[in-house]
Protein backbone atom coordinates (compact mmCIF):
# COMPACT_ATOMS: atom_id res chain seq x y z
CA UNK A 1 0.00 0.00 0.00
CA UNK A 2 2.97 2.14 1.01
CA UNK A 3 4.56 1.45 -2.51
CA UNK A 4 1.82 2.53 -4.30
CA UNK A 5 1.07 5.47 -2.33
CA UNK A 6 4.57 6.43 -3.19
CA UNK A 7 4.68 5.51 -6.83
CA UNK A 8 1.60 8.24 -7.30
CA UNK A 9 3.22 10.93 -5.44
CA UNK A 10 6.67 10.23 -7.20
CA UNK A 11 4.61 10.15 -10.44
CA UNK A 12 2.66 13.03 -9.94
CA UNK A 13 5.60 15.08 -9.01
CA UNK A 14 7.62 13.68 -12.15
CA UNK A 15 4.93 15.49 -14.25
CA UNK A 16 4.96 18.59 -12.45
CA UNK A 17 8.50 18.76 -12.37
CA UNK A 18 8.49 18.02 -15.95
CA UNK A 19 5.50 20.44 -16.83
CA UNK A 20 7.49 23.06 -15.17
CA UNK A 21 10.58 22.29 -16.92
CA UNK A 22 8.74 22.81 -20.37
CA UNK A 23 7.00 25.80 -19.46
CA UNK A 24 10.47 27.40 -18.52
CA UNK A 25 12.65 25.83 -21.47
CA UNK A 26 10.30 28.25 -23.64
CA UNK A 27 9.81 30.80 -21.62
CA UNK A 28 12.64 31.58 -20.51
CA UNK A 29 15.06 32.21 -23.60
CA UNK A 30 11.86 34.20 -24.98
CA UNK A 31 12.13 36.57 -21.90
CA UNK A 32 15.91 36.94 -21.35
CA UNK A 33 15.70 38.37 -25.31
CA UNK A 34 13.12 40.32 -24.78
CA UNK A 35 14.81 42.40 -21.16
CA UNK A 36 18.32 42.27 -23.31
CA UNK A 37 16.82 44.14 -26.44
CA UNK A 38 14.96 46.40 -23.84
CA UNK A 39 18.15 47.52 -22.39
CA UNK A 40 19.86 47.62 -25.30
CA UNK A 41 17.77 49.96 -27.34
CA UNK A 42 16.97 51.90 -24.21
CA UNK A 43 20.82 52.54 -23.18
CA UNK A 44 22.37 56.04 -22.48
CA UNK A 45 25.31 55.07 -25.11
CA UNK A 46 22.93 54.40 -27.51
CA UNK A 47 20.64 57.07 -26.97
CA UNK A 48 23.10 59.59 -27.26
CA UNK A 49 24.39 58.44 -30.49
CA UNK A 50 21.47 58.22 -31.82
CA UNK A 51 20.53 61.64 -30.62
CA UNK A 52 23.38 63.22 -31.77
CA UNK A 53 23.43 60.69 -35.14
CA UNK A 54 19.60 62.04 -35.78
CA UNK A 55 21.07 66.16 -34.64
CA UNK A 56 23.67 65.97 -37.45
CA UNK A 57 21.28 64.26 -40.04
CA UNK A 58 19.03 67.10 -40.12
CA UNK A 59 21.64 69.42 -41.55
CA UNK A 60 21.23 67.76 -44.78
CA UNK A 61 17.54 68.76 -45.66
CA UNK A 62 17.76 71.40 -47.98
CA UNK A 63 14.60 73.25 -46.66
CA UNK A 64 12.71 71.98 -43.42
CA UNK A 65 12.58 69.10 -41.28
CA UNK A 66 11.32 67.52 -38.26
CA UNK A 67 12.51 64.48 -36.77
CA UNK A 68 10.57 62.79 -33.90
CA UNK A 69 12.51 59.89 -32.10
CA UNK A 70 11.66 58.21 -28.94
CA UNK A 71 13.50 55.90 -27.65
CA UNK A 72 11.77 53.99 -24.96
CA UNK A 73 8.07 54.62 -23.64
CA UNK A 74 9.44 53.29 -19.95
CA UNK A 75 12.60 55.00 -19.39
CA UNK A 76 12.96 59.05 -18.97
CA UNK A 77 16.06 60.84 -19.66
CA UNK A 78 17.95 64.00 -18.76
CA UNK A 79 19.38 65.32 -21.96
CA UNK A 80 21.84 68.19 -22.13
CA UNK A 81 23.89 69.93 -24.86
CA UNK A 82 26.49 72.66 -24.48
CA UNK A 83 29.31 73.26 -27.33
CA UNK A 84 28.16 70.37 -29.46
CA UNK A 85 28.44 67.59 -26.87
CA UNK A 86 25.10 65.83 -25.82
CA UNK A 87 25.00 64.31 -22.36
CA UNK A 88 22.36 61.67 -21.57
CA UNK A 89 21.98 59.88 -18.24
CA UNK A 90 18.31 57.39 -18.13
CA UNK A 91 16.39 57.01 -15.30
CA UNK A 92 15.77 53.11 -15.08
CA UNK A 93 13.01 51.89 -12.60
CA UNK A 94 15.13 48.52 -11.80
CA UNK A 95 17.85 48.44 -8.72
CA UNK A 96 19.39 46.15 -10.91
CA UNK A 97 20.37 48.39 -13.45
CA UNK A 98 22.70 51.88 -12.95
CA UNK A 99 21.65 55.04 -14.24
CA UNK A 100 25.04 56.08 -15.99
CA UNK A 101 25.75 59.30 -18.24
CA UNK A 102 27.02 59.16 -21.66
CA UNK A 103 28.13 61.49 -24.14
CA UNK A 104 27.97 62.27 -27.63
CA UNK A 105 28.88 64.92 -30.30
CA UNK A 106 27.42 66.42 -33.01
CA UNK A 107 28.38 68.82 -35.65
CA UNK A 108 25.22 71.60 -35.82
CA UNK A 109 24.85 75.05 -34.20
CA UNK A 110 22.48 74.14 -32.00
CA UNK A 111 21.55 76.65 -29.34
CA UNK A 112 22.73 74.59 -25.75
CA UNK A 113 19.77 72.85 -24.25
CA UNK A 114 18.61 70.96 -21.01
CA UNK A 115 15.69 68.60 -20.50
CA UNK A 116 14.74 66.70 -17.25
CA UNK A 117 13.15 62.85 -17.06
CA UNK A 118 11.99 62.93 -20.99
CA UNK A 119 11.65 60.27 -23.27
CA UNK A 120 9.89 62.24 -26.70
CA UNK A 121 12.49 64.28 -28.77
CA UNK A 122 11.81 66.76 -31.57
CA UNK A 123 14.30 67.74 -34.27
CA UNK A 124 13.58 70.88 -36.74
CA UNK A 125 16.07 73.03 -38.91
CA UNK A 126 14.14 75.84 -40.15
CA UNK A 127 16.21 77.52 -43.52
CA UNK A 128 15.19 81.35 -44.02
CA UNK A 129 17.55 83.59 -45.91
CA UNK A 130 19.55 81.13 -46.42
CA UNK A 131 20.54 80.85 -42.81
CA UNK A 132 19.51 77.43 -41.19
CA UNK A 133 17.75 77.17 -37.75
CA UNK A 134 17.76 74.48 -35.47
CA UNK A 135 15.96 73.49 -32.43
CA UNK A 136 15.25 71.12 -30.33
CA UNK A 137 12.26 70.38 -28.03
CA UNK A 138 11.52 67.48 -25.82
CA UNK A 139 8.46 65.92 -23.86
CA UNK A 140 7.28 63.17 -21.66
CA UNK A 141 5.25 60.19 -23.20
CA UNK A 142 2.76 60.44 -19.61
Amino acid sequence: MKAQLFKKWFLSLFFIALITALILYNFLPYFFESVSLFLSLSAAEVVADQLATLITASSVAPFYIEITYAPSKEIKYDVSAKNRRLEVKPYYNSPVTRDITKYAFYGVNLPDFSFEKVNIFSITKIVENSKSIYSISASSSD
